[in-house]
């Protein structure tokens, strides 16, 4: 009888560290574990991962409670990610001679070599000759990767934090007219409600800022570009919602966590494809 392959899904916040692994049965997903870690320092500054004893440590102690056979998921902040729309001329090309066109528009739009970021295009269906471009730096997603290879979790998938959430709400039976809200340590970051096109943003937490407060700059914010939705799902560790992403799976083995909104991004993760689009 062969092993199933364990998908992995690792949500790094600046203090916390969440993990959830599941593996395909015959009639849906099965949890396998999730693990839940808290640091008395900042491990993430600004969207990007930093060097600490503490979080390789935490690394290699998952490695170790992990089958040979575990694919590795992460997901990048909206802090590093960059987006636009870049415009091409409406031609039957072939596959690379059109990526070679979107990746000198890129070059363009962002003012930098092709070497330096790594990009995803998907088309805009409002318009014929415009693409979507997603891109963060090549040093920011080694800066990722590198403690993971390490403690021998090397990423199979790098998706962005956005598109897990929206994955998250949409598996789990979420209202998809739902505005989504994960509010982090440092920042809030909003999407798009997963029936519409991907669009988001995120805001800086203020000090003594309310909840509420937060919750009304992040949808006025979203309003800015467009984006609204006729309620809000939030996900915050001062803000139960009830919201449980573990109503995605369909094998479930307790006890869960007694804050399941927390595991949105790292469910989300654990469900992406191998082959994913940092564009919905």
């Amino acid at each position: 009888m062969f092993a199933r392959t364990w998908q992995l899904g690792i949500d790094i916040q600046p203090r916390t560290f969440c993990a959830v692994a599941v593996s395909y049965q015959r009639k849906g997903w099965q949890l396998r574990r999730w693990w839940q870690f808290s640091s008395h320092i900042n491990v993430v500054e600004s969207g990007r991962l930093c060097q600490s004893e503490w979080l390789n440590n935490r690394l290699s102690d998952l490695r170790r409670q992990l089958p040979g056979k575990t694919s590795v998921r992460i997901g990048l902040s909206p802090e590093i990610i960059m987006q636009q729309s870049i415009s091409t001329p409406e031609m039957n090309l072939p596959v690379n001679l059109q990526r070679n066109i979107l990746d000198l528009a890129a070059e363009r739009s962002l003012m930098l070599p092709r070497s330096e970021f790594v990009c995803d295009y998907t088309r805009l269906p409002s318009q014929p000759k415009a693409w979507l471009m997603t891109a963060v730096r090549q040093q920011d997603m080694r800066d990722w990767q590198t403690p993971l290879i390490a403690a021998g979790l090397t990423p199979s998938v790098a998706d962005i934090t956005p598109c897990a959430l929206r994955r998250a709400a949409a598996l789990s039976g979420q209202s998809p007219t739902a505005l989504l809200l994960h509010v982090g340590e440092h920042v809030l970051t909003w999407a798009a409600p997963f029936s519409q096109p991907l669009a988001f943003g995120f805001i800086a937490r203020q000090n003594h800022e309310s909840m509420p407060e937060l919750i009304e700059r992040a949808v006025s914010n979203a309003a800015l570009q467009g984006i609204g939705g006729a309620e809000t799902l939030t996900c915050a560790a001062d803000n139960a919602s009830g919201w449980s992403p573990f109503r995605a799976l369909t094998y479930l083995q307790p006890p869960l966590p007694s804050q399941p909104e927390l595991f949105a991004l790292a469910v989300g993760l654990a469900l992406c494809e191998e082959r994913t689009s940092w564009s919905r």
